[in-house]
C-alpha cells in the first residue's frame, strides 16, 4: 500500500516540480523581445541608455506551487520513512518468532529476552503508529490537490475542499466515536 501511495505521489510530483522553476521559453521570448525593442531604437537613431538593456528578471515560484510541493515532498518524505520502518519491523518480528535453541528451558530463555526487548524498544507503539503515519501523508497529499486545484478552476476546488472536509470529519468520527463509546 505504501509503495503504491508513493508511486502516484511521485508521479505527481514529477509534473509539479516545473512549477518551482522558470519556464526557459517564456524567458526566451521576454529576452527576444528586449533585443527588437533594441534594435528598433538602435535603427531610428536613437541613443540607448545602459539601464534600458535587459536584465533577466529574477524567477520566484508562486506560492502555492511552492505550498503544494511541499506538502507532497513532506507526504513522499513520510511515506518512504513509514515503508522503511514496516520492513524493519517484519525483520524484527521475523526474528523474535524464529527458534534457534533446541532445549525447550534455552527457547524459553530466549523468547522471554526477546519479548522484553519488545518491550523495552515500544514495537508495538511503532506498529500502532505505523498506519497514522500513512494517514497523515494521505492528508498532506490531499490538501495539496486542493492547493493545487483552487489555481485551476473555483468549481473543481470547492468540490475538492468539501470533499476533503467531509473525508477528514468522517476519519476524525470514526477514530474518536470508538473511544468516547468505550
Amino acid at each position: 500500500q505504501t509503495g503504491l501511495f508513493s508511486a502516484i505521489l511521485s508521479a505527481f510530483l514529477v509534473v509539479s516540480w516545473s512549477d518551482l522553476q522558470s519556464d526557459p521559453t517564456q524567458s526566451t521570448s521576454e529576452a527576444l523581445a528586449a533585443i527588437s525593442q533594441q534594435l528598433v531604437l538602435l535603427s531610428s537613431g536613437q541613443p540607448m541608455d545602459r539601464s534600458s538593456a535587459y536584465q533577466v528578471p529574477n524567477f520566484v515560484p508562486p506560492w502555492w506551487a511552492v505550498t503544494v510541493n511541499c506538502l507532497w515532498f513532506t507526504a513522499l518524505f513520510i511515506s518512504l520513512l513509514t515503508a522503511v520502518l514496516a520492513m524493519l519491523l517484519k525483520e524484527w518480528l521475523s526474528a523474535y518468532s524464529d527458534r534457534v535453541a533446541l532445549v525447550p528451558l534455552e527457547r524459553v530463555k530466549q523468547r522471554q529476552m526477546r519479548f522484553d526487548g519488545v518491550i523495552k524498544w515500544n514495537v508495538p507503539a511503532i506498529v500502532s503508529l505505523l498506519p497514522l503515519a500513512i494517514h497523515i501523508a494521505v492528508f498532506l497529499f490531499l490538501t495539496g490537490l486542493v492547493v493545487l486545484s483552487w489555481t485551476v478552476s473555483i468549481s473543481l476546488a470547492t468540490l475538492m475542499t468539501v470533499l476533503l472536509l467531509v473525508g477528514f470529519f468522517l476519519y476524525t468520527a470514526s477514530a474518536t466515536i470508538p473511544l468516547i463509546l468505550l
